[in-house]
């Protein structure tokens, strides 16, 4: 009998997101996460980095809307 190790798990979106940030690609941080912190499915930890790549180039309406729903 051969023990399989079972593959590590991939990268979360969040994972993509934060080194996507580090890395000062803010396009890759809305493209990972900017639909689900709009539509009001994202953790405080995912609302922050959105709201910064959306600030990054101003995007007054991204901003916007994520302080409404995360105040």
């Amino acid at each position: 009998m051969t023990a399989t190790t079972p593959k590590p798990p991939a990268p979360s979106a969040l994972d993509k997101a934060l080194e996507a940030a580090a890395d000062g690609r803010s396009s890759d941080v809305r493209r990972l996460l900017e639909t689900k912190v709009r539509a009001g499915h994202g953790n405080p930890k995912k609302c922050v980095l959105v709201r910064k790549a959306c600030s990054a180039p101003l995007d007054k309406a991204c901003v916007d809307d994520i302080k409404a729903k995360y105040p």
